[in-house]
């Protein structure tokens, strides 16, 4: 992170901005422009040649040390401009103007082509509370035209790669990584500077859902338990409701299934399987697009017994948006550029992964599980001689035998 306190290389630029058309004044601090406006603090920092954060705050107070962005950047040759109508921070590859009207920013690269706008109002900060400590609720909207495509947020099992007008909820969950950071086709990256719980894309239309009346039908699985695999009876969960279509067209899906995890996504529209996914690691939320007439249509959620699945959905919309009901500031960043100009740019941002080993780039092979030495090394075995490629094999959960549930020492007696 840029830290005030570091050279003033952008006083050389202007001391102070007069800004009539807004509330108060804006004026260019250490390594920053800063504005008040919708009664609160906007600040764009820069970054890199190609990069600027975003924050806006209801308070004055500093920011404080980021848990993602380095402190090991130099600041980037950076001016000011101040036609009649607005406020341009300018880099060397990214031009961020502020309307002074509405206060909206919009980005462009070197060549003055616009790639990203904020949608008019549509920036949010409100106070919430947690547990009975105060917080900030965030929210922010950007235009996203029809041909846009946008790809990233993490590891998920919904099965999409272009994330444009797709509701997910950013959380970690076993086999489910949640990086708040998408990558446009219309040339930037943005990453969502916040460490909690994010909604992208948030459906706000609830579809009430109530049990079926009919028992559903039972499964014997083996599970997994403290005292090793068990052998256990699952009832499905049916459930079931109605909802209106203001509008035909495509209708964006999130669902809940109310469980840590879920083991079963099924759902049916007006009678027919629009989902139907099912595994023993399923995350609890999923989301799809379904094209609806106008008009009121049924649902049909299967699940297990135990899940207490909530269904929301809205019209899919040219409008990409993040919200965080827990936050210190609204906050991102923006990359400008394509591929790997955004991967540099990010690597910079974040701080030098190192590379990983050879091995780790080959196949890895892992089931569920081997119970032995033997039956280990016997598959590594095999694999040689069918001259199959494998660089890593893993010994999964329960090595730990008579020592007990996660001890991280293998059973000996398990040669």
């Amino acid at each position: 992170m840029l830290r005030p306190s570091a050279s003033l290389s952008l006083l050389t630029l202007i001391c102070a901005l007069a800004v009539t058309a807004l509330p108060a004044a804006a004026e260019v601090a250490p390594r920053s422009v800063a504005l008040e406006i919708d009664g609160g603090h906007l600040t764009l920092q820069p970054l890199l040649d190609n990069a600027v954060r975003v924050r806006f705050t209801r308070d004055a107070k500093p920011a404080a040390p980021s848990l993602i962005l380095s402190e090991n950047l130099s600041a980037p040759a950076a001016t000011v401009h101040e036609p009649a109508q607005e406020v341009a921070l300018s880099l060397p590859r990214l031009r961020a103007t502020i309307d002074r009207a509405t206060g909206t920013i919009t980005f462009a690269d070197s060549t003055g082509r616009i790639f990203l706008r904020e949608l008019a109002g549509s920036r949010r900060l409100e106070p919430a509370t947690v547990q009975g400590d105060p917080t900030w609720s965030v929210a922010q909207s950007f235009d996203s035209p029809a041909e846009e495509y946008l790809f990233g947020l993490g590891q998920f099992q919904d099965g999409f790669l272009d994330v444009r007008s797709l509701p997910r909820r950013l959380t970690q969950v076993n086999t489910q990584i949640a990086i708040p950071f998408i990558v446009s086709s219309r040339g930037f990256g943005l990453l969502w500077h916040n460490y909690g719980l994010t909604e992208f894309n948030p459906a706000d239309e609830r579809i009430s859902l109530s049990p079926a009346s009919d028992d559903g039908a039972a499964t014997a699985v083996d599970v997994t338990t403290t005292e090793g695999t068990r052998r256990e009876v699952r009832h499905e969960g049916v459930f079931t409701g109605t909802f209106t279509v203001a509008a035909g067209g495509r209708q964006a899906f999130f669902l809940d299934v109310g469980q840590k995890m879920a083991r079963r996504w099924h759902v049916e529209i007006d009678g027919r399987t629009v989902v139907d996914f099912e595994n023993l690691w399923l995350p609890p939320t999923t989301s799809w697009f379904t094209e609806l007439a106008a008009g009121e249509h049924t649902v049909r959620v299967v699940g297990v017994k135990e899940d207490r699945p909530s269904l929301r959905f809205r019209p899919a919309a040219a409008i990409t948006e993040f919200r965080s009901p827990v936050a210190e500031a609204l906050d991102y960043v923006v990359i400008a550029g394509h591929g790997d100009e955004i991967t540099a740019a990010y690597r910079r941002l974040t701080g030098a992964v190192p590379l990983m080993p050879r091995w780790a780039l080959g196949y890895i092979h892992c089931r569920e599980r081997y119970k032995s030495q033997t039956e280990l090394l016997a598959n590594a075995s095999e694999f040689r001689t069918r001259r199959l490629p494998l660089d890593v094999i893993v010994q999964d959960w329960q090595y730990w035998g008579r020592h007990g549930w996660n001890a991280m020492r293998f059973d000996e007696t398990r040669a």
